[in-house]
């Protein structure tokens, strides 16, 4: 994959978790040319990202900050102890020194308004939840030539995921550990 980002003329990528940003910095070390839209729940992780990027490169980098699900204006609580770490989740239980209140979005809504024709790569790595917000993606699925899933839950993330994209004209490229490579049939 990463080969295919580096040789790509001025790819679009769209990362979903973004949190500290290293794969947004990554894709952009591969090709400085891409465009990257990063989608992160967490304010705060946007900020960061934004500010450990090159200036040269932050004209590249366009970051939204939406919980990702598969209906738009879902309320929903978000418990953290840290907004940068890597784990936040829309699905996490137990204690947590904060909470906030935010709404979900799909990523169809969350691209939409860029007009993005093709997207090279789709990143998504939410902690348990890709497989809800893939049913809010049926017009960003059609434009996308490849996904990156990171899943973190055998039952609750990957098995569900991976059988959504298969029906929805993906297949399996490569496996390795909890990543899996798709690439549109």
């Amino acid at each position: 994959m990463e080969k295919k980002i580096g040789r790509a003329r001025e790819p679009v990528i769209v990362d979903c978790g973004v949190n500290v940003g290293i794969t947004v910095r990554w894709w952009l070390y591969l090709n400085p040319g891409c465009r990257v839209y990063g989608i992160d729940m967490m304010q705060e992780a946007q900020d960061f990202t934004v500010k450990s990027l090159p200036e040269r490169l932050k004209k590249n980098y366009t970051p939204i900050t939406a919980a990702l699900d598969f209906e738009n204006g879902r309320a929903v609580e978000v418990k953290y102890d840290d907004p940068l770490f890597g784990g936040n989740s829309l699905s996490a239980e137990g204690k947590f020194l904060h909470t906030r209140g935010i709404r979900s979005v799909t990523i169809d809504s969350c691209i939409r308004t860029y007009n993005i024709k093709t997207i090279e790569l789709l990143k998504i790595d939410i902690e348990l939840s890709a497989e809800r917000m893939l049913y809010g993606a049926a017009e960003t699925l059609g434009k996308v030539r490849n996904i990156l899933l990171e899943w973190h839950h055998e039952e609750k993330e990957r098995k569900g995921s991976v059988l959504f994209l298969q029906k929805t004209g993906f297949r399996i490229r490569r496996e390795y550990k909890r990543h899996i490579w798709f690439e549109k049939i």
